[in-house]
């Protein structure tokens, strides 16, 4: 079982960017990967601290010239899983608010992110009963 990860495009308003991003996929076999197996069993769990939420976190990257110095974080998006697994539809090319950190609340752009897990959960056991 994978579970599947696509953004295909991340739009700023402040830099007018629109870029691909590209595919990640997780392999979740329970025999092989059993770390990540109960990372996604306590990440989905109702007591879990980030409440089923996947993050993404957009960066600057620091200008050539500056390489010594770190990326920063500027602005972030979020998916709600738990009503991905509610509603039994994973998500494909959802437009997310990206948020910024210097100023909470406001939306400085869109992330189109598709999402594939409802296989994976459904083989690990990991879908609970409608």
């Amino acid at each position: 079982a994978c579970v599947r990860v696509h953004v295909s495009c991340l739009c700023l308003a402040c830099a007018c960017v629109c870029m691909c991003i590209g595919v990640l996929v997780f392999h979740m076999n329970k025999d092989d990967y059993p770390e990540r197996y109960e990372w996604m069993k306590n990440f989905l769990s109702p007591s879990s601290p980030d409440e089923g939420l996947l993050k993404f976190t957009v960066v600057s990257e620091p200008p050539p010239d500056e390489s010594s110095a770190d990326c920063v974080d500027i602005a972030y998006a979020h998916v709600n899983c738990h009503q991905i697994i509610s509603s039994r539809k994973d998500l494909h090319q959802a437009r997310l608010e990206v948020i910024s950190m210097a100023n909470e609340g406001e939306v400085i752009g869109h992330l189109s992110v598709s999402i594939e897990i409802l296989p994976a959960l459904l083989s690990l056991g990991l879908l609970p009963d409608s």
